[in-house]
């Protein structure tokens, strides 16, 4: 669901790019947007596999399953990727909001947060070996996605945020990662809701690592 979810809403991502005054060359930064994009289709694929061949879910196709799997989705995951994400996107798209408030959600706290949780997670159940490609794809997944939070890192550096942006940034990182409930075990989602203190700190946004 998750994985859909990005997919279906970067677009707008790259159209503020264009539009932003950016450090780096803008068109630049929106191609980069688009790979991004690529990406997460590619990653939808994969779990969908996943969900239809190895859990099972009930559906002729992608959107069905994807339907069926909403009754194992914690309420405050779908209200990020399902009501957030879009709003955010939707004002990216009409000029009301900015590139790096955009960023803030997407890359920093859904994907640095919610899926670096989820991944850790799934990929320590499935250390015992007893699905050797599903554990390769995650591990594949994951490694795209160290890749689009630094992008989204690089993209919040030259939007220059506020320190009240970044406050609430920090703030929103802990129910980021509260939206797994006991799906993902606790200490997994503080583990990444403090990346986002550290990575704001490593880029000199803020001045020490605080817990998130």
């Amino acid at each position: 669901m998750a994985e859909d979810a990005v997919a279906e809403q970067l677009t707008p991502f790259a159209d503020a790019a264009r539009q932003a005054t950016l450090v780096s060359q803008e068109s630049l930064m929106a191609w980069v947007f688009f790979l991004q994009r690529r990406d997460e289709q590619r990653h939808a694929v994969l779990f969908d596999r996943i969900a239809a061949e190895v859990l099972g879910l009930p559906g002729a196709g992608a959107a069905e399953r994807r339907a069926a799997a909403r009754a194992h989705v914690p309420a405050l995951f779908l209200e990020l990727f399902e009501e957030r994400l879009p709003a955010t996107a939707a004002e990216l798209a009409a000029g009301r909001t900015g590139l790096g408030q955009g960023v803030s959600l997407y890359h920093m706290l859904l994907e640095g947060v919610v899926f670096d949780a989820g991944q850790k997670a799934l990929l320590d159940e499935l250390a015992d070996g007893a699905l050797p490609g599903v554990r390769e794809g995650i591990e594949r997944v994951e490694r795209d996605e160290r890749w689009h939070v630094g992008f989204g890192l690089r993209c919040l550096i030259e939007t220059e945020p506020s320190s009240d942006q970044l406050a609430d940034l920090l703030q929103r990182a802990g129910e980021a990662a509260a939206s797994w409930g006991d799906a993902v075990p606790l200490a997994t989602r503080e583990e990444s809701a403090r990346k986002v203190a550290h990575r704001l700190h490593a880029a000199h946004l803020i001045a020490t690592p605080a817990v998130a």
